[in-house]
């Protein structure tokens, strides 16, 4: 069941720009005297110090089960704030108890394989926006990690066990929200994905007769972080302008500074980590360089989108395996990558933040390996879903600069494989193969009607004029990607369809909730091998879903940008099927861990609309197969990646002016 190919084994917005205005160019109603210079509520431009606690799961290529585990450590770096533009550097060391694990038990054989990560530490550059005394921001650096890798093996004959352990290094993205709960304190909450490199590590084996082995092993962690920061230099800041009619003194609008209306086209550049089903869901990495077209409509401070990319791509991933006489290469490549996506933001000031769903293609994928002199070569193209976010902002009128990341999982499909022996064709192979790529990406548009002006609407101007406190319940559909090991770590796809209800507590702008989801599902992911009349089916299939996740987030006029974090359960059924006649099958609920992120906008009193990314890492667990030849005992584990559109019901939701002008 489990092969390798071939089954051989701030919102404060600063007003820029008005000042130039002339007095017939503001509303009646908001009088020109009494002008303060605008300013955020907080001052984030300072060093700071903190300690940190984190949950998360790991996976390897040797264990190939997620498994869910805890870190404690510290944190040290430095911001610069202009405007309510934030940029940082910092650095993390922690203790790490994240652990996987992978066991499989039937007649006549054990395997069992363990990985251990004992300590990780990154250094990062960090960029965000300030909107009153919370700080949205995202992360992208380098990471490191320390690991211990062990397997044994037990059979009718012999039993033999492996040990290696070394440092990865590897690529860290985050984003997380911070909030100024005193002038000198802060606390935040962070999500990381951290892709650890493949690197060659010598094994050593127990059976004298084996020696040592030159194995490459990688790891990837998704990681929930809670911390606290002591600053050196915090301080409380002026919130804002000032406007002053007789003797009322009220904030000034949040008006935005720059209009994101039009078309555009620009160039980028970036690099990022690769991992597919054919090298052993060992983690490579490359650079890419191309460019992006693309159309904006904003209205108020939500800004819609559609965008098209195309880029060169370098990136590259590869294993191998040498033990004794035993030998096996596996190399993969991919060529180009395209590109269709719908973004939506938020505009604060200068800044946009925005996230983004489309359709991706990579091209020019070309897969070989060679297993004991017999070689193999398939190419295609795959398709797949894309999911982003990123932080644009405008340094000029018709130029803007941005950072983004962005997650691809090419959902798997049949390739033909052509292989020889010493030159000699062999029977050609169906095999499936999929592929899944992270990658942090520099661009610079040029926009053909961008302006600075101070634009919104007079019905926008209210600091926040939603109130989210209540409770809600409504309706959800989506799709997305599933991937489980015992479909080979083939990606495959689906849909669902269900429901949601929840709480929010809003003070100022600081929203935070809790929610409950249920919903059908029809993701399915599964391996196909077909050579010479034999073939081999593994799949598994998800067919419902449930959850119960926090919620943190920050208002924004109509808009409520979020993340969440919680506890996930899913149905799964799994299945395998050979030539032979073999089969078996297994049905289980696995437990896991939910990351989410979404965009929440008010459209009426009483209703919301939201657009959603979560990824869900299932735990591993032991399942009972039963079938032919015999029943036998493996742990699996599963993931899901979902973008998901819903509508809310606010039972208490309303408009609610907290400043009128």
């Amino acid at each position: 069941m489990k092969k390798r190919a071939f089954g051989t084994g701030a919102v404060s917005v600063i007003v820029l720009g008005i000042g130039s205005a002339s007095a017939a160019e503001l509303p009646a109603s908001m009088p020109t005297k009494a002008r303060s210079a605008p300013q955020a509520a907080y001052n984030w431009t300072g060093c700071y110090l903190g300690l940190q606690g984190a949950v998360g799961t790991e996976i390897t290529p040797l264990t190939t089960t997620n498994r869910a585990g805890g870190l404690a450590g510290g944190q040290i770096g430095c911001n610069y704030q202009s405007g309510q533009i934030v940029l940082g550097l910092e650095a993390e060391a922690a203790w790490s108890a994240l652990t996987d694990s992978f066991d499989s038990s039937s007649p006549g054989l054990s395997v069992e394989a363990n990985a251990r990560n004992r300590w990780t530490a990154d250094l990062a550059a960090r960029a965000g926006v300030a909107i009153d005394r919370a700080l949205i921001y995202g992360k992208v650096g380098v990471a490191q990690g320390g690991f211990a890798f062990s397997k044994a093996s037990v059979n009718v004959f012999i039993s033999d066990s492996t040990n290696a352990s070394g440092a990865l290094t590897g690529v860290v993205f985050g984003a997380g929200l911070e909030y100024a709960f005193a002038p000198n304190w802060s606390a935040r909450l962070e999500y990381d994905h951290i892709d650890y490199i493949g690197r060659s590590l010598l094994f050593d084996d127990s059976n004298p007769l084996n020696g040592t082995g030159d194995n490459k092993q990688s790891a990837s962690a998704n990681l929930v972080k809670a911390a606290i920061n002591y600053r050196f230099a915090g301080s409380d800041v002026a919130p804002a302008i000032e406007w002053q009619a007789g003797s009322a003194i009220t904030k000034a609008p949040p008006l935005a500074s720059y209009n994101w209306t039009g078309c555009y086209g620009g160039v980028q550049a970036g690099g990022g980590t690769e991992t597919d089903s054919f090298s052993g869901q060992n983690n490579g990495g490359g650079g890419l360089a191309g460019g992006q077209i693309g159309c904006n409509y904003q209205i108020g401070q939500i800004v819609l989108g559609a965008e098209g990319e195309a880029a060169w791509s370098g990136v590259t991933n590869n294993a191998h395996l040498k033990l004794m006489g035993f030998s096996e290469e596996f190399a993969s490549r991919n060529r180009w990558i395209a590109d269709v996506s719908a973004r939506a933001g938020v505009a604060l000031d200068r800044a946009l933040i925005y996230g983004k769903a489309g359709l991706a293609e990579g091209g020019g994928f070309a897969f070989n390996s060679t297993i004991q002199g017999v070689s193999a070569v398939g190419s295609g193209t795959l398709s797949g879903l894309l999911l982003g976010l990123g932080l644009e902002y405008a340094l000029a009128p018709n130029w803007s600069a941005r950072l983004e990341y962005d997650h691809i999982d090419y959902v798997g499909r049949d390739l033909t494989f052509t292989q020889s022996s010493n030159g000699v064709s062999q029977p050609s192979a169906v095999v499936s193969h999929s592929a899944t790529a992270n990658v942090v990406k520099g661009g610079l548009d040029y926009r053909f009607t961008g302006a600075d002006r101070a634009w919104l609407s007079s019905a926008s101007r209210l600091a926040p004029s939603y109130n989210w406190s209540g409770c809600y319940a409504g309706a959800q559909a989506g799709g997305g990607v599933q991937n489980g090991e015992f479909a080979g770590g083939v990606n495959g796809g689906g849909g669902l369809a269900g429901g949601q209800a929840g709480c929010n507590y809003q003070s100022g702008q600081i929203v935070f909730g809790i929610e409950g989801e249920a919903a059908w599902s029809s993701l399915q992911d599964k391996d196909d091998f077909a050579q010479a009349g034999s073939f081999q089916q593994s799949a598994i299939r998800n067919h419902w879903t449930a959850d119960l996740a926090a919620r943190g987030g920050i208002a924004v006029d109509r808009a409520l940008i979020y993340g969440k974090a919680g506890v996930a359960q899913g149905g799964f059924a799994l299945s395998s099927m050979d030539s032979t006649g073999n089969f078996a099958n297994a049905s289980r609920t696995f437990t896991g861990v939910l990351l989410g992120g979404g965009i929440e906008y008010a459209f009426a009193p009483n209703w919301s609309a939201k657009l959603e990314y979560d990824h869900i890492d299932y735990v591993g667990r032991d399942l009972l197969f039963t079938g032919i030849p015999g029943n036998s005992i493996m742990r699996e584990s599963v993931s899901d990646s979902l973008v998901k559109v819903g509508i809310n019901y606010h039972f208490a939701g309303g408009n609610t002016i907290v400043a009128k002008y």
